[in-house]
């Protein structure tokens, strides 16, 4: 008898001692707003050290937070990521949770800053309104890339309030400088272009910027082809000497139409890295790249990335060539 109380002593003191689990949830906002206020389509939560069941949820899924199941007591690294619908990351927050010993569900709330902010472009043309000018569709360029279809951006958009304005809200964008250009084709076969300008993003701002599109003479687009080889590797680090650069080749990236050429090396041995091709039709284009030394080919582009390209802008080209087979 004696024995059988002893086992039953040692089993008591065995549950006691075993590590207790508990339910955590963890609820959310972004930015003080909850995730359809704050422009969030998905929400992701990692837990450092945890591999969660779960841990992406769409924003009608869990609009204010989920439970993330039973954890033992202890700190834990929590990062709560809010993406907009195209994939960006515009919210993100790290941050210790503690977990508790106790007798109910451990609630904690994470408030996710932003990461990006937005620029408000309020624009005329030739001092006039999009209506009075004949505009009905804006070209944008932002950092050297186009951001616009083949009509353009709608020359007035509606504000928080619905009230149709002229202009448009761009974003979302990272912190720090950004290159915009705008250009439009007016009634009575008017043109505006404007030239680079600078606008600042700040996180979680929207920067207003009041520019006006003067009248200019139509011109093409033009590309600015930049060239690294495998591994982000230089000309010199590859032994390659010639640069030939072609205008839509095949998706092999083979040959096309040429369009220029350089030496690797420039003005005082200064290396080329890239060169401006203009005159580049309207809509969607390639660009691939051969590296030579003496009459060997070398390198070449094996997979050409097509790319948007609208007058009158400058798009820049990253072409990357791999080695031949």
């Amino acid at each position: 008898m004696r024995r059988l109380l002893l086992l039953a002593a040692t089993l008591v003191a065995a549950t006691a001692c075993a590590p207790t689990r508990v339910p955590v949830e963890v609820d959310w906002t972004f930015g003080g707003q909850f995730c359809d206020q704050a422009g969030v389509a998905q929400i992701q939560i990692d837990v450092d050290g945890e591999a969660l069941t779960q841990n992406v949820w769409t924003c009608a899924e869990a609009g204010t937070g989920v439970k993330l199941g039973d954890f033992l007591s202890g700190p834990y690294t929590v990062t709560v990521t809010g993406f907009d619908s195209d994939g960006n990351v515009i919210y993100q927050t790290t941050q210790t949770i503690q977990v508790r010993n106790t007798h109910s569900t451990n609630v904690f709330t994470v408030d996710a800053a932003p990461t990006t902010g937005t620029a408000t472009l309020q624009w005329t043309f030739g001092g006039k309104s999009c209506a009075a000018a004949g505009v009905t569709g804006v070209q944008i360029s932002v950092d050297n890339t186009v951001i616009t279809t083949s009509g353009g951006f709608p020359c007035s958009n509606p504000n928080d309030s619905g009230v149709l304005v002229d202009g448009s809200t761009i974003g979302p964008l990272s912190p720090g400088n950004h290159t915009f250009a705008l250009a439009a084709h007016g009634s009575n076969g008017a043109y505006y272009a404007s030239g680079d300008f600078v606008v600042a993003v700040t996180v979680g701002q929207d920067t207003p910027v009041a520019v006006n599109v003067p009248a200019a003479t139509p011109t093409n687009a033009s590309a600015e082809v930049r060239w690294t080889f495998a591994a982000g590797k230089s000309c010199a680090d590859v032994g390659v000497d010639h640069i030939y650069v072609y205008f839509d080749p095949p998706a092999s990236g083979s040959w096309g139409k040429p369009v220029a050429d350089t030496a690797c090396s420039g003005f005082g041995g200064a290396p080329v890295t890239e060169l401006q091709i203009v005159d580049v039709p309207d809509g969607q284009h390639s660009f691939a790249i051969q590296g030579t030394r003496g009459n060997s080919l070398l390198y070449y582009t094996h997979h050409p990335v097509t790319t948007q390209f609208t007058a009158p802008f400058t798009t820049a080209v990253d072409v990357t060539a791999e080695s031949t087979p």
